[in-house]
């Protein structure tokens, strides 16, 4: 949304950073490495591929233009195939210096753009490994990319995801794959990458110096070799021709049809240029004046800067701004357009430009800066050990209030989760249970932080009606932050905890005893604390203790999976138990096996099982939906009781459920009862969007409906 150039540049960094790389690039049929995340961001964590599952990671950033127009289309493959296929998105390359900036920007994007990520999603790790080890030996020039790790975790295929994937995909479930066909392919991709780069890397380094001269010699001679290059390197030639010959950029401006698109992009890179001439501004200026999308937005209001006009420069960064946040515009440019409108702010009120008093939004934009100053001080000072003093609780209470005394004897456990949070609703369930089994002697809070980064804009409503339909799965006391981050501030961010599902644990003497994910290691936690026994050393036992379950969890896992194919449905089922047992939290992951193996013990076994699910676990909506698509076409009746059991806590709204049992109704002939749930996840999503991907995506479901209504005989029927 910045204009073409700036995508352009942003692209060839990361194809100098790229070609820096000396590793040996991946050949079709390569065993895959080691996959080894960084910070989970969105959906289950992926912690080993599985034998006969199809991994696909796509390479992105919050800046990457492509990667974001993505996004709703691999979750569309995501879940085309989601019993076959595992997509993870693998955040890299953000641009910055400061880890706490970056991470903050990453979790801003995933707050609002990042929603579009229906699937599991990482960051790299802090040394980078997963740039080095599988994006740098791609071979692939530039994000979005997109590495396919088939069912034996070898290299299937490397791409762009908008040009191949479906089709790889297709044929990789099928079992049709051709190897020798994507190794063609990708060869011949990377010879194409590589010779990109030996003619843009010089280029693009000449432009970052502000070599215009040079930058315009390699550009020519580079033409000259080969005319092919021409197309790529146009805007680079006219950014350099700006500085080297203004007079005939000038005159190829003008030559540019008036009103055309082609001088509205051409404006657009002279407003980013300083030093250039005022009838050069203001030629620029006639192709853009007038115009509402945000990239002549930002170029007017930057022209109108250079003119001498700051204060319309104001008012059209305004504007700017306001449409950027409605289209959830990446993080990073939204910093970049609020610190350009700072600038022009500074200029308004300088000789020759009158000076006019705050706006209401501007003083709201003032008080947001303020308390995201004053938040980014206590997280750089503020922190909390084990031993130390509970910090205060200053909470919004949403249900169950009551005074909360650190020092009466019981033991505290708060919680920290977000309605964005996939992790964190699939861990609520969990936490009641833990509430339920501790009642008298623990007291469990929850409370909702980081659901938004703008303190003007306030989201009680929106956590209140998730709250409000989650129900039992929350069946405890439940809070949420004040406006200035105090709760993650002083809690999570003080006590070294990055993401969220978190939690803190207060011993009976009201000093931090634990503090961590969750999931990992409370339980035990938990029972040291009440025998006054969870010391530091034991704290830190808890969470090796988890990662010993976890392990045991995947070998009983695969020795499960190993009877069920030597056809013994009862020692699968066994495993499968055991399996739940080594990590109480995560017993749920388990369902889709053992219905596998009660389905091979007969069709009446596995009906009792989804019962038994459907009707001891309807707090667990995201679990039985998983256990649903296990089941798929097998038993459309028992995926619809799965389904309608699981929104029973969830919101009638939640996108990807009410899409779920609208499919489940239709495969049962209820077509009616399908409108309507069709008609809810309508509701959840936007009724519009900018962006080409989305809006196909919500066009289709508005296709779907239609066709809903019509087998079910009534076209009007509500919604």
């Amino acid at each position: 949304m910045t204009g073409k150039l700036h995508s352009i540049c942003l692209g060839i960094l990361c194809l100098v950073a790229f070609c820096a790389q000396a590793k040996e690039t991946f050949r079709i049929g390569d065993p895959a490495p080691e996959f080894r995340a960084g910070r989970w961001l969105n959906g289950q964590p992926v912690e080993r591929f599985e034998p006969g599952q199809i991994y696909v990671l796509e390479f992105w950033a919050t800046w990457c233009g492509p990667c974001i127009a993505a996004m709703p289309h691999l979750s569309e493959l995501a879940r085309k195939h989601a019993r076959k296929v595992t997509m993870i998105g693998v955040n890299i390359q953000e641009r910055g210096d400061d880890p706490a900036k970056i991470d903050r920007q990453v979790d801003r994007f995933m707050d609002n753009g990042g929603k579009a990520m229906q699937y599991p999603v990482c960051r790299d790790t802090p040394d980078g490994y997963l740039t080095k080890e599988w994006y740098e030996r791609s071979g692939l020039a530039g994000i979005p990319a997109t590495i396919v790790v088939d069912g034996k975790g070898k290299i299937a295929w490397l791409g762009n995801p908008a040009v191949g994937l479906d089709k790889a995909l297709d044929q990789l479930v099928a079992g049709s794959f051709d190897y020798q066909a994507s190794s063609t392919e990708a060869a011949a991709k990377a010879r194409r990458a590589q010779e990109i780069s030996e003619v843009m890397t010089p280029v693009s380094l000449a432009v970052q110096a502000k070599e215009w001269s040079k930058a315009m010699t390699l550009i020519n001679a580079a033409v000259a070799k080969d005319a092919k290059y021409a197309g790529v390197l146009t805007s680079f030639r006219y950014l350099a021709l700006l500085h080297v010959n203004e007079a005939e950029a000038y005159a190829q401006t003008l030559a540019a049809a008036e009103g055309s698109e082609n001088r509205r992009y051409l404006a657009s890179i002279i407003a980013k240029e300083d030093g250039l001439s005022k009838r050069m501004y203001d030629l620029a200026a006639g192709a853009v004046d007038g115009q509402s999308d945000p990239s002549s937005l930002q170029a007017m209001a930057m022209l109108s800067y250079r003119r001498g006009e700051p204060a319309k420069a104001v008012e059209l960064q305004k504007r700017l701004i306001e449409v950027a946040t409605e289209m959830k515009t990446a993080p990073v440019y939204m910093d970049a357009l609020e610190e350009d409108l700072k600038k022009f702010e500074a200029a308004v009120g300088q000789p020759g430009e009158q000076a006019s008093p705050p706006t209401q939004e501007q003083r709201m934009q003032q008080r947001a800066e303020a308390a995201r100053k004053a938040a980014g001080e206590l997280r750089k000072n503020a922190t909390l050990r084990i031993g130390d003093p509970a910090p205060p609780l200053k909470v919004r209470w949403i249900k169950g209030e009551k005074p909360v005394n650190f020092t009466d004897g019981k033991v505290h456990v708060l919680e920290f989760w977000a309605t964005w949070c996939g992790p964190c609703k699939r861990n609520m369930p969990h936490m009641s249970h833990l509430a339920q089994k501790y009642r008298g002697k623990v007291e469990v809070i929850s409370v909702s932080i980081w659901e938004t980064k703008d303190p003007a804009k306030p989201y009680e409503p929106e956590v209140i009606s998730f709250v409000q339909h989650a129900g039992k799965m929350m069946d405890h006391a439940v809070a949420m932050d004040t406006p200035d981050d105090f709760m993650g501030t002083n809690w999570v961010k003080a006590s070294g905890q990055a993401g969220i599902p978190a939690a803190v644990l207060i011993d009976r003497q009201g000093k931090v005893a634990w503090s961590g994910t969750a999931f990992a290691g409370i339980d035990e936690a938990i029972e040291l604390a009440l025998q006054d026994k969870l010391d530091p050393a034991a704290a830190a036992r808890t969470v090796e203790n988890y990662r010993a379950g976890m392990k045991r969890r995947d070998e009983l896992r695969a020795a499960a999976e190993a009877a069920l194919k030597a056809g013994k449905p009862d020692e699968a089922v066994k495993f499968a138990n055991q399996a739940s047992e080594a990590v109480p939290a995560f017993a749920n992951g388990q369902w889709p096996i053992l219905y596998r193996a009660y389905k091979a013990k007969g069709d009446r076994q596995a009906a009792r099982f989804v019962s038994q699910v459907a009707r001891e676990h309807a707090t667990a909506p995201i679990d039985l939906q998983e256990l649903a698509r296990e089941i798929g076409d097998d038993d459309p009746v028992a995926v619809l009781k799965l389904l309608k059991a699981g929104m029973k806590y969830s919101r009638p709204t939640e996108p990807a459920m009410a899409i779920a049992l609208a499919k489940a109704y239709a495969r049962t002939g209820d077509y009616r009862n399908a409108v309507v749930a069709q008609g809810n996840a309508l509701q959840g999503l936007p009724k519009s969007s900018s962006d080409a991907r989305i809006q196909q995506m919500i066009d289709s479901h508005n296709k779907v409906l239609e066709e809903y209504r019509q087998k079910a005989g009534s076209p009007a029927a509500s919604t």
